[in-house]
């Protein structure tokens, strides 16, 4: 199939507008050939060590799954739309990070400050667990990490924290509030209008449904004149059309 394509389109293969498909197909081909040859030396008993590292192209043949993705439309709307988001889901990772980082650092100065004042208003036990979830800049950022996807409930958190006399609850509760109601409703929002851009047909699908859309209206036309011709003379008089 591929040796039967590259005759037809020659290096256009490689620049069409199938050029990703293309490419992939020509990748596992050789994918292909290369298990073959390392399969047949090791059966010829022939020692060839670097042939052992070519085991690893097995594996690649879990992408001729991703070949059946061309033939369904649905499926591969949905394939494209996850390929065309990658970007804005980098974005949006460095977005969450900056906030995340943002208030888990407002969060241990408000801390640091209070714990190291002679009358902390905190425990032993209440430091140790404020230590686990809030003791560096990193753990804080995963404890918030944490409360708004799931991984932790978030209140209690804010139980431990809300021994704090500082400005610290009310900033763990404005990080809750904004991530709740701003955050991901905006990242969602940016992911549904991709999807829609992307779901939107091409030229070439147009045409094909404009062209399917033609020949259904022709054939119904065929049969309702058929069905007017009573002498099958293949035209329509003036008689049979008054007669409808």
């Amino acid at each position: 199939e591929l040796t039967l394509k590259l005759c037809v389109h020659r290096l256009f293969f490689f620049v069409g507008r199938e050029a990703a498909w293309n490419w992939l197909d020509a990748a596992l081909v050789l994918v292909s050939l290369s298990d073959v040859v390392a399969t047949g030396t090791a059966r010829s008993g022939v020692n060839v060590g670097f042939m052992r590292s070519l085991r690893f192209f097995k594996l690649a043949k879990v992408l001729r799954v991703f070949r059946t993705v061309r033939f369904f439309s649905e499926l591969r709307l949905m394939f494209d739309c996850v390929l065309g988001s990658l970007i804005s889901l980098v974005w949006c990772l460095i977005m969450i990070m900056f906030i995340v980082y943002v208030f888990a650092l407002l969060i241990v100065q408000g801390l640091s400050m209070e714990i190291w004042e002679a009358d902390t208003p905190f425990s032993e036990e209440q430091l140790h667990l404020l230590l686990e979830e809030f003791g560096s800049v990193r753990l804080a950022m995963m404890s918030l990490f944490k409360a708004t996807t799931g991984g932790r409930d978030w209140g209690e958190l804010y139980d431990l924290l809300s021994v704090s006399r500082g400005f610290v609850p009310l900033a763990f509760l404005a990080y809750i509030v904004f991530f709740v109601l701003a955050a991901w409703n905006i990242v969602t929002s940016m992911f549904v209008e991709k999807a829609l851009k992307l779901a939107q047909p091409d030229l070439d699908t147009r045409a094909l449904e404009q062209n399917s859309q033609d020949v259904e209206d022709a054939r119904e036309l065929t049969a309702i004149f058929a069905e007017i011709d009573a002498d099958r003379s293949g035209t329509i008089s003036l008689k049979e059309l008054e007669s409808v």
